[in-house]
């Protein structure tokens, strides 16, 4: 199934968020819809990670539209997360907007490189929000 992507940028805090929006062609619209988040930086990671990629196309080829996009570097005196948790909802908020994405089916995906990492396991849904967050 052949896919069609779209830049696309947002603003957060004062500051541009570039990302790509991988939209299923042909389908029917509204597309249920995945924000997808890439590895640390400080591990390689972009929205350009061969992960990050795979699993956009992955769902494109299922009928499910995704936004990749790269994080924006934290600001002095706040903590990488406060700001990745910013991103990630904007990016939500703005896919949420779209016209092709069906609001009621909305995720997040991500996915860890880091060498020293835990297992985690985060389930999130556009009518519930956040379901349930494990640490292992």
């Amino acid at each position: 199934m052949p896919i069609n992507e779209a830049l696309v940028s947002y603003e957060v805090d004062g500051d541009q968020v570039n990302g790509i929006i991988v939209q299923p062609s042909p389908g029917e619209a509204p597309y249920p819809g995945v924000v997808v988040c890439h590895p640390h930086p400080l591990f390689g990671g972009d929205m350009n990670s061969s992960v990050v990629v795979a699993i956009c196309s992955a769902l494109a080829h299922r009928g499910i539209a995704s936004l990749r996009f790269n994080f924006r570097q934290s600001v002095e005196g706040e903590k990488l997360n406060e700001t990745s948790v910013r991103d990630v909802e904007t990016g939500l908020q703005m896919f949420n907007d779209w016209e092709m994405v069906n609001s009621v089916r909305l995720g997040v995906a991500g996915s860890s490189s880091a060498p020293r990492s835990r297992d985690s396991l985060i389930v999130w849904d556009s009518a519930f929000g956040l379901i349930s967050s494990a640490l292992n």
